[in-house]
């Protein structure tokens, strides 16, 4: 199955057995996207987004 780079729309091959929460890699961008599911099992990649510590600088 395939899915699509949020960021730069490209196609990425995602294996048949993966499971949510999995993360991929986009071959063209480099971005780190997390595999989730809805309801219907219709795959959907977003963005990880990385939270960073705020050390009150």
């Amino acid at each position: 199955m395939k899915g699509k780079c949020p960021d730069c729309s490209a196609e990425i091959e995602i294996a048949d057995d993966s499971i949510e929460g999995e993360i991929v890699v986009c071959p063209d961008c480099g971005l780190e996207l997390e595999v989730k599911k809805d309801a219907t099992g219709k795959i959907e990649l977003r963005q990880i987004t990385i939270e960073r510590e705020d050390w009150g600088e």
